[in-house]
């Protein structure tokens, strides 16, 4: 028997789990009777008698009277969770696909690598028993420096590991998760967890947070605070939600409520220098007496079904989907105008665009705020842009 510590929870299965829990292997809790349990079953679930309830792009959510079925959407495997996820119940069986295989079993079929096909399945549902357990698990690259952690959240492609890397390459911060720290929003601590995205960072580590930050892409470093319908937005986007269990769905709105109650949280706007990088780490580590106050700023961004491509040199913001019957044409743009509407395909304020203008033109800042303002306005007339 495995025994396994991640945050709050203790795991103990006779399972091979991937190489990234090694790292969380622990000794018998002095409870054993609180431990979470894994085992392989050899029958495959009966979905029949389940609802199907969700469907992501790696498992589909069944939902039955005593719990919940994860069903692998690429492989034939199951895992059968207790209404409260602490008991799973693994079955991984045969297919046919030939660029799956691993290897043949004994009766000759066509057989998976078992550990791939649990390792989606079985993050969620750890994630859920954290979430249960009172822990919120944060889209965000969290890093340690000074004996604090800071978490850099936001959408992906907006650069939050980028700035994550930034701590790790200038300051020598270390890692505590790449993409999905669990948080416990009470004490406002960060803890490792083995599961990640792209960046595949796996460490059992854990440090208070001096602060949660919201990326927004800049030139000039700027910390703000946020108040707490901003938070309240931001951390909404941000957090693991199973919206197919309407309990845990509860329990994760108490933990936004508490984060937002006992954990700092800023809108952070730099690039990725190193210069940007270490005036970061001086605001929020030496002079936090330089963070803003929060402000409420009206928010565009690209309309939906809208895209703005580029042809010879040439920029055009192009309708689709539903807009290619309301709209008579494309719209023809110029460089600074194409500009602007990528950099609204997130939420920005006109500071922010005004921000990103002077970065990237060398304009004076009254000529550039006189132009942006028209420029608004033409995209609001032209029904480009939304609130």
């Amino acid at each position: 028997m495995m025994y396994y510590s991640i945050g709050p929870i203790n795991l103990k299965t006779e399972i091979k789990l991937p190489a990234s829990y090694n790292q969380f292997c622990a000794n018998p809790p002095v409870d054993d009777r609180k431990s979470i349990t894994l085992i392989e079953v050899r029958e495959e679930p009966k979905t029949e008698d389940a609802s199907k309830i969700s469907e992501f792009s790696l498992m589909i959510v069944w939902k039955k009277d005593d719990g919940w079925i994860f069903e692998s959407t690429d492989h034939n495997g199951f895992l059968t969770v207790s209404k409260d996820y602490s008991k799973g119940e693994f079955y991984c069986g045969h297919i046919g696909r030939t660029e799956e295989i691993i290897s043949n079993d004994t009766n000759g079929w066509e057989t998976l690598d078992s550990v791939a096909v649990l390792q989606p399945l079985l993050q969620a549902m750890l994630e859920c028993r954290l979430i249960y357990e009172g822990f919120g698990i944060l889209h965000s690259a969290c890093v340690q420096l000074d004996s604090k952690a800071i978490a850099f959240s936001a959408p992906s492609g907006t650069g939050k590991s980028e700035r994550a890397s930034g701590f790790v390459k200038y300051l020598g911060a270390s890692w505590i998760s790449g993409d999905r720290p669990a948080v416990d929003p009470v004490c406002g601590k960060a803890f490792g967890v083995p599961w990640d995205g792209k960046e595949q960072i796996f460490v059992n580590e854990s440090a208070p947070l001096l602060a949660i930050t919201e990326i927004r892409r800049g030139g000039s470093v700027l910390v703000r605070k946020m108040t707490k319908k901003q938070k309240m937005q931001f951390l909404s986007t941000q957090m693991m939600i199973p919206m197919w269990d309407t309990e845990l769905t509860r329990r994760v709105f108490i933990i936004l409520q508490q984060m937002i109650n006992n954990i700092p949280i800023y809108r952070l706007y730099c690039d990725i220098s190193e210069q940007s990088i270490r005036q970061v780490y001086d605001i929020l580590f030496k002079h936090p007496e330089k963070i803003r106050k929060a402000r409420v700023d009206k928010t565009m961004k690209l309309k939906e079904n809208f895209e703005v491509i580029e042809i010879a040199g040439d920029y055009m913001a192009v309708p689709t989907g539903e807009n290619m019957a309301r709209y008579g044409g494309s719209v023809v743009l110029n460089e600074v105008s194409a500009f602007l509407l990528n950099a609204m395909k997130n939420p920005v304020t006109e500071e922010e665009l005004l921000e990103l203008l002077l970065n990237e033109y060398e304009v004076n800042q009254e000529k550039a705020a006189t132009d942006l303002k028209n420029i608004l306005n033409t995209f609001e007339n032209l029904k480009l842009i939304e609130e």
